[in-house]
Parts: C-alpha cells; sequence; structure tokens
C-alpha cells in the first residue's frame, strides 16, 4: 500500500509493506504517481539499476528516491515500477541495490503531472507500525 499525505508547501508519501523492502518500494511507487499517469502505457521498456548508502533505515529512504530522481534526469527517463534486489545492514551502515524501470520522457507527452525535485528529510520517518508493518514516509519537494 502506497499514498500521499497533505503537506501545506510540497507533497508528502508514504509506503507500507511487511517487509522494509516492501515499504520503500511502495514509496517510491507513490513518487513516481505523483510524476505522471502511467496508466494504460503498457510494459516499461527502459531499466537501469541503482544503488544507495546510508547509516540507517531512514537515510537509505532518503538516498534512495533521491538517487531515483537524479537517475531519471540524467538518462530522460520517468520511472514508473521499482524492484529492490538487496538491503544489506553491516558494520559500516546500510547498502541497497534496486532495479528501476520506466520509458522515455518523450513517452509521456501530456501525462505528466508534476517534477520532483528532492525527497526531504521532513516528516521523515522508517519503522514498523504497532502491527508491525513497515512504514516509510517523507516530504518531497516538487
Amino acid at each position: 500500500m502506497h499514498g500521499t499525505i497533505e503537506h501545506p508547501a510540497d507533497m508528502g508519501i508514504f509506503g507500507r509493506g511487511d517487509t522494509l523492502a516492501v515499504s520503500l518500494e511502495e514509496a517510491a511507487l507513490a513518487m513516481f504517481e505523483l510524476v505522471v499517469d502511467a496508466e494504460g502505457l503498457g510494459t516499461p521498456t527502459e531499466r537501469l539499476r541503482v544503488s544507495c548508502e546510508a547509516d540507517d533505515p531512514a537515510e537509505l529512504l532518503l538516498e534512495f528516491l533521491n538517487t531515483l530522481i537524479t537517475a531519471a534526469d540524467i538518462a530522460d527517463l520517468v520511472f514508473v515500477y521499482v524492484e529492490i534486489l538487496s538491503i544489506v545492514e553491516g558494520e559500516s551502515g546500510w547498502r541497497m541495490e534496486a532495479d528501476a524501470s520506466g520509458m522515455r520522457r518523450s513517452a509521456f507527452e501530456g501525462r505528466l503531472l508534476a517534477e520532483v525535485k528532492a525527497a526531504t528529510p521532513c516528516g521523515l520517518h522508517v519503522g514498523r507500525d504497532r502491527n508491525g508493518r513497515w512504514e516509510s514516509r517523507c516530504v518531497l519537494d516538487l
């Protein structure tokens, strides 16, 4: 499950799941849905592997989302799907690798909704809720 959170200046997003990986994937999907209306466009044609490192899961969320934003911008892509391949907690912190899939920006002519500039630490939280499910949330600068 994923969704948006009202915020006076920008837009908050969240992702929930049974694992940390699923909650991070869902947060990324919530971000993607702010960027484009991808319904009915078919299968993504481009895939990029991204990786990031952080000291803790909350910082990992920010690094992950900002890495996706930067990778999409550099490659002129709009992502619509992400799959986390691995998340590892080690002595020096957390490391994650994921595949992001999408299409060239030109394929979304007339369907682009907003530009996400950055994921911010405002409202940042990654942890388990009272039912033991993971939740990842932050505010995006649009």
